[in-house]
Parts: C-alpha cells; structure tokens; sequence
C-alpha cells in the first residue's frame, strides 16, 4: 500500500509538472510504463496502466499490458491484450508487433483454441496480416492431419485475382494431396507448379508428379519427371530415391544395363548403407542378365564412343 500510495504521489506531481509544456500526460503514463518496465518493476507499470485506462493511444495501452502479464507469465491475460491490440490499432507495425507477441503465446496452447483465436481474428485484419494469419491456421490444420481443411485455405487464396504464387502455395496443395491419395489432384498442382511457382519448387514438384503417377501404377508416366528431376536438376535433395526409383523404372521398361550404369554412376557419391543397397541390386541385375535371352537388345540406349581410346 505504501508503495501505491508513494507511486501516485509520484504521478501526480510530475503531471502537475507537465501543465503548460507540449508533453501530453497520457504520453507521460505510456513513458512511465515503459520506464517501470525497463526497471524489471512489472508490479508498479501494471499499477500506472490500470490507473489511467483511458489514454489516447489504447493500443499502445494494451500491447504494454499484454507484455507486463507476458513478463509476468500470465499468458492468457497476455493473449488477450495482444487480442485487443490487433483489433483496435490502425498502426500496422504496432499490429504486426503485437501479433508476432500473440503467435509466440500460441505455440503452448490447444490447437482447437489457436483455430478459434486466428478465425476470429481474420474477420478482424486485411492484408499482409490476415495472408500471415491465414497461413497459420492453415500449417495448423497440417500439423493436426486436416489436409482438407489445409487445401481449402490454399486454393482459395490461389483463386483470388492476380495472385502470383511465389510461396509454393500448389506445392503445398499437392503434398497435402498426396497424404490424402488424391493423386490426380496432387498430379494437377504439381504440374502447374511447374509453370507458375517460382523456379525453386519445381524439383519438389516433379517428384510429386512423379510419385502420383506411380502410387498410381502408372509407371510409363511417372518415369518422365523422374527423367528431368535426373537431366535437369542434378542437386535435389532427394538424389539417391530418385536414382534408386530411376532403377526400378528401368528395370520395369528391361533397360538393364541402363539400371545398372546409374547404380555405378551413384555409387561414389553413396554412404556406407546406400553402397549395400547398390551392391545387392547390381548383383540382383548381373544374375538377370545372365538368364536373360537375346542380349542382343541390351545396349540400344547407349551409343560407344571409341574415338576417346585414340586420345590415349
């Protein structure tokens, strides 16, 4: 009480100071806030906001308040000033602050709750923030298995008017697709991902194209964007699965020796497991070929080229 009782003194005899100077008192309980809060004394700024609630600035009010209970380890009140604060400010950066507060909050939360949160909150905000929200909400459903729910999010902002889709948003539909065993659909984005996403997804969306032909059987398809995964992009991540898928795609159209010219042409570049892997198949494609007829047939991929033994 004392500690109160000093405290308001304190406010009112330096508001009383600010009579007649440019400095605005409702400025002065914003500043004192910060400055108890910079002090560690989150007790004493909660005392100053709650003494003067109606300042001019409320936003600013409120996201102060959010961050004393924050310090104070009271979440839910502090998600809830952060709440008040998106929804009242007209200052964008003070919303995006306050939002990069409440999402961290959220993180520790039931995600049926951070589902209710964010959708009533995207009634409330328009543009960079509510696409931020969006998205959230969206990784969410995701995190949870609801990859329908995921793709709705995705093709409706892929549906808006001149939208270009340099955030993978087709990938994304695609892989949540292909969990789901819609593989013509995954196929379909895949393939327009190719087209209108930024030139880094295409790799990514090969391989799915890839995998929707062949969870599918339909392995004659599937082999053609494994083929430019293979020819165009020689450093994607995924390289011995698509080697090893390349083999068995070969193996099934009876290109042997083709099968086994990738697994030589990998095997330097393959670690102690993935060398096991290519031994066993190697001497799996070594034994077939012995039982195999018309050898003939074998080499009408490859064209030799002798003229390099002259330069020897």
């Amino acid at each position: 009480m004392k500690i109160r009782i000093t405290m308001l003194l304190m406010i009112g005899i330096l508001l009383g100071q600010l009579q007649g100077a440019e400095l605005h008192p409702d400025h002065y309980y914003i500043e004192l806030i910060k400055h108890y809060m910079s002090l560690g004394e989150y007790d004493l700024a909660l005392q100053v906001a709650e003494t003067n609630p109606d300042v001019d600035s409320p936003d600013s009010l409120a996201w102060l308040q959010g961050q004393i209970y924050k310090f104070r380890q009271e979440n839910k009140k502090a998600v809830d000033y952060f709440i008040e604060t998106i929804i009242i400010t007209e200052n964008q950066d003070l919303q995006n602050l306050a939002y990069d507060d409440l999402e961290r909050l959220l993180r520790a939360m039931d995600p049926i709750e951070v589902i209710e949160i964010l959708t009533n909150l995207l009634e409330t905000v328009k543009g960079d923030l509510y696409l931020r929200i969006i998205l959230k909400l969206a990784e969410i459903y995701e995190s949870k298995s609801l990859y329908e729910e995921a793709n709705d999010i995705y093709i409706s902002l892929l549906n808006g008017e001149n939208f270009r889709d340099t955030l993978g948003l087709r990938i994304k539909v695609a892989t949540n697709s292909m969990f789901r065993k819609n593989y013509d659909q995954a196929i379909r984005f895949a393939r327009q991902s190719q087209n209108e996403s930024d030139s880094l997804f295409i790799p990514q969306a090969l391989f799915i194209e890839f995998m929707g032909y062949y969870s599918q059987n339909k392995l004659d398809k599937a082999l053609i964007p494994l083929l430019k995964l293979y020819l165009e992009y020689p450093v994607f991540s995924r390289k011995f699965e698509i080697y090893l898928s390349l083999v068995e795609l070969f193996l099934y159209k009876g290109e042997d020796l083709a099968a086994l010219y990738l697994l030589e042409e990998y095997y330097p570049l393959a670690g102690l497991l993935e060398k096991r892997i290519i031994d066993e198949k190697v001497q799996t494609i070594l034994d077939n070929l012995q039982e195999k007829p018309g050898r003939h047939q074998l080499f009408k991929l490859f064209k030799p080229d002798f003229g390099k033994l002259l330069h020897r």
